[in-house]
């Protein structure tokens, strides 16, 4: 399993579009795809589990992604979060 930590840093933290980017992103994987806010977990497939969980610009998340192809995954979703998530 991979562990990692970002700050979200959408001014409007994850609203439906930024939400429905994140699933888009987590779907070209295999592996589970989790975050973490505070005690919660939220499947990063599921854009409703995503919108529940309130994230607001700021907010610290921990992901967790585990599978056949975890360093994969690991790779894209951080590219995704640093280049395409910002502002959305």
């Amino acid at each position: 399993m991979i562990q990692f930590e970002y700050v979200i840093e959408n001014p409007s933290g994850f609203h439906a579009r930024p939400a429905s980017m994140l699933v888009k992103e987590a779907m070209l994987y295999k592996s589970s795809i989790h975050f973490q806010r505070g005690n919660v977990r939220v499947n990063c497939k599921s854009i409703m589990a995503i919108l529940s969980a309130g994230v607001k610009n700021g907010e610290q998340v921990k992901f967790n992604i585990e599978g056949e192809d975890e360093v994969d995954a690991e790779k894209g979703f951080k590219s995704f979060l640093e280049n395409s998530f910002k502002g959305v």
